[in-house]
């Protein structure tokens, strides 16, 4: 706010030129009036300064003072400057000089400051005029203005503070920066073809009229010669008449061409304003549309970010599943080399225990054959009893009801005559209907992989089992345990 209130007070007294300049610098247009020359300045001072103070043409104000300055007092800096040291400078240089040069220097409440303590002191500075532009400084620069917009952007590539601001979007403007100064050169190479035709036509115009002045200064001297002929000779004095009639009409058609001559000089001025004229709209034109498509190129650019980050964040979460994943898996697959070396060792142990009772067997065996040779004729007799007895012993015995959740490949371990099992495969656990009127229930985690542990964990009639008859086995030595723990207690019973 502090600088607002510097420019509310600032603007309104400045100069015609000064404003006129600061347009001209910084492109401002007032809506529906022109502010071309001086002229129309001051013929719509308050309306042009009402635009300037508008929001948008502050920030233009704003970025002029910060701009290199155009007269040498800028060497000097105001920043450890004290007020009164303020005032000696405003004296000699000029109040709206000093306000603008602390601006510049980024010093916009110190400049706040020391204007009002000048309003409250009513001081003489106050009704200083503006002298930071001369009118002679403001002409030049009108002459220039179009060099100066040209190597102002020529400039700003070679500026560092600029190249690191814009080091992400060079390559991307690089095309329409070349076009638009080559755009601008050859409106600079135009302006100055007209120049020196212009220059060429003043110098003619200037030798013909030296050349008038001559003819006319000789007609004059030949008509003194003339005059004093013609009373030396005695000739009468209607001959000198028509003599001096003639001279006459020659001077009267020498004026007259001369006079032409002005006006097709004046024609071909008014084409040069003109056609510099369609040049500035055609360049501004130029200038509008090459800040639309920047500011299109910007908003491209920014969409494309946005959707850069949108990757990465996706990619980001995509990788996290993809670990947690491969994670799970690699567990999974620990577990099952786990159980395969459990496996291995459990059937390396079977072995050895099926070929302990194998041969145990074979001895009893032999042991029963000869049994059988000796009491063979004694219990001949008494075999149809016995197997009546142990029909009906094997009719009074009943299996007991197992149901296996995760088949596995081989089921001949059991195969049992006290108990009776029912196999569910791993692929059905997520639907299959678990009855309630099993024995028992054991779920051999090592058949399940853990998706399917989970769907099994979700089936809403395996959850209504009682807890107290499902038995989880991890791996096949708790199913060899459970099972000869059965049979134990089958036998005893």
């Amino acid at each position: 706010m502090s600088e607002k209130e510097i420019w509310n007070w600032l603007v309104p007294r400045l100069s015609d030129n000064a404003i006129l300049f600061i347009h001209e610098i910084e492109k401002v247009t007032c809506p529906g009036f022109r502010t071309n020359t001086v002229a129309d300045i001051k013929s719509n001072r308050k309306r042009i300064v009402s635009n300037l103070l508008t929001p948008k043409n502050l920030k233009k104000l704003s970025i002029w003072a910060r701009k290199p300055p155009i007269n040498g007092f800028t060497e000097e800096s105001l920043v450890e400057k004290s007020l009164d040291n303020l005032k000696e400078i405003a004296k000699k240089e000029g109040l709206p000089e000093v306000l603008i040069k602390l601006i510049h220097e980024e010093q916009s409440e110190k400049a706040l400051e020391f204007l009002n303590i000048l309003i409250s002191e009513n001081n003489e500075l106050l009704e200083n005029k503006d002298s930071f532009i001369k009118k002679k400084k403001i002409s030049k620069e009108a002459e220039k203005i179009k060099s100066l917009r040209s190597q102002r952007g020529k400039k700003s590539l070679n500026s560092p503070k600029e190249n690191n601001e814009q080091e992400g979007k060079k390559e991307e403007k690089n095309d329409e920066e070349q076009l638009l100064n080559a755009a601008l050169s050859s409106a600079n190479n135009r302006i100055k073809k007209l120049e020196n035709k212009l220059e060429k036509l003043e110098t003619e115009f200037a030798k013909r009229e030296e050349s008038y002045k001559k003819r006319i200064e000789n007609g004059d001297n030949k008509q003194k010669a003339l005059s004093s002929e013609i009373k030396e000779k005695g000739k009468t004095n209607e001959e000198l008449k028509k003599y001096t009639r003639k001279l006459q009409d020659d001077l009267k058609r020498a004026i007259k061409t001369t006079e032409v001559t002005q006006k097709k000089l004046a024609q071909e001025q008014k084409e040069r304003e003109n056609e510099l004229e369609t040049l500035k709209t055609q360049h501004s034109k130029e200038t509008e549309e090459w800040e639309r498509e920047r500011k299109e190129l910007t908003e491209t650019l920014e969409l494309f970010e946005e959707e850069v980050e949108v990757l990465k964040t996706q990619h980001s979460k995509e990788t996290e599943e993809w670990e947690r994943g491969r994670k799970e898996l690699t567990e999974t697959l620990e577990l099952f080399e786990e159980e395969v070396e459990v496996l291995k060792t459990q059937h390396s142990k079977q072995a050895e225990e099926w070929g302990q009772k194998k041969k145990e067997l074979i001895e009893t065996l032999e042991l029963y054959e000869e049994e059988v040779k000796s009491l063979r004729k004694a219990e001949i007799a008494t075999i149809p009893a016995k197997i009546e007895e142990i029909a009906v012993t094997k009719e009074e015995v009943e299996k007991e009801k197992i149901m296996v959740i995760g088949k596995p490949a081989y089921t001949d371990n059991f195969i049992n005559e006290l108990m009776e099992f029912t196999f569910v495969k791993a692929e059905e656990v997520e639907n299959f209907a678990f009855p309630l009127n099993q024995d028992e229930y054991w779920v051999l985690g090592y058949e399940l992989t853990p998706k399917d542990r989970y769907l099994l964990k979700k089936n809403s009639s395996f959850s209504n089992l009682d807890k107290e008859r499902v038995l989880y086995c991890s791996n096949f030595l708790k199913v060899m345990d459970k099972l000869q723990a059965n049979n134990k207690n089958k036998s005893q019973k």
